[in-house]
C-alpha cells in the first residue's frame, strides 16, 4: 500500500460515500449489504456502522431497502479509517489478479 499526500488530500482522491448507521444488531446488517450493489465496504465503528461506496448513487440506491425505523442513518464525510481500509481492500484485489 503506498499513497502519497495531506490526509485531506488522501481522502479526497479516495472519492468515498459513506453512511453512518446506528441501531440493534449491526452485524446482521453487514451481512445483508454485503455484495449489494455500491456497497463496497462496511466497516465497524464502536456502536455504529460505516457504510461506504465509490459512487454515491449507486450506494444510496444499495442501501435503500434497509433504510427503516430499525436503523437511523446519516451521511458522514469518509475519514482517513475508511480510505486506509478502503485502500487496503484494493490492495488484495489487485495482488491476487
Amino acid at each position: 500500500l503506498l499513497t502519497h499526500g495531506t490526509v485531506d488530500e488522501v481522502i479526497a482522491r479516495a472519492r468515498l460515500t459513506t453512511w453512518s448507521v446506528s441501531g440493534q444488531d449491526l452485524s446482521k446488517l453487514t451481512e445483508q449489504l454485503r455484495g449489494r450493489p455500491g456497497v463496497e465496504q462496511t466497516v465497524a465503528f464502536g456502536n455504529m456502522l460505516h457504510v461506504s461506496g465509490g459512487d454515491a448513487a449507486a450506494l444510496e440506491h444499495g442501501i435503500a431497502p434497509f433504510r427503516t425505523d430499525q436503523y437511523k442513518w446519516h451521511p458522514v464525510e469518509s475519514g482517513l479509517e475508511d480510505v486506509f481500509i478502503h485502500l487496503m481492500d484494493n490492495s488484495k484485489d489487485n495482488s491476487s489478479s
